[in-house]
C-alpha cells in the first residue's frame, strides 16, 4: 500500500529510523556522500535546537546561503521541523 504525505517533514519523520536508505550527495565526478534518513533527522533536530537556543522565533525570516548542499538541506529541514511544531 502506497503512503501519501503531506509534506516533507513528514516524509523525513516516517523515516527517522532507516539508516540504511537515504541521500546520495555528489561531490565530484568519482566522490558521492551518503546521508541517512536517520542521521538526516537528528542533524536537522539538533540544529532546530540549536537555533530554539539562540532564541530564533516564530515567522523570523532568515535567508540560507550555503556553497555545501548536505549543510542546507540539513538547516533547510530544521526550519520546516520548526515551522510544522511552531516553534520558528
Amino acid at each position: 500500500m502506497d503512503v501519501m504525505y503531506k509534506n516533507l517533514i513528514e516524509v523525513i519523520t516516517s523515516k527517522r529510523e532507516e539508516d540504511n536508505r537515504g541521500i546520495y550527495f555528489i561531490r565530484g565526478e568519482d566522490a558521492e556522500e551518503f546521508l541517512s534518513y536517520k542521521e538526516l533527522y537528528e542533524l536537522a533536530w539538533r540544529q532546530k535546537q540549536c537555533m530554539i537556543k539562540k532564541g530564533l522565533k516564530a515567522k523570523t525570516e532568515v535567508i540560507l546561503q550555503y556553497e555545501d548542499n548536505r549543510e542546507f538541506l540539513i538547516l533547510f529541514l530544521s526550519r520546516l521541523q520548526h515551522k510544522k511544531e511552531g516553534n520558528l
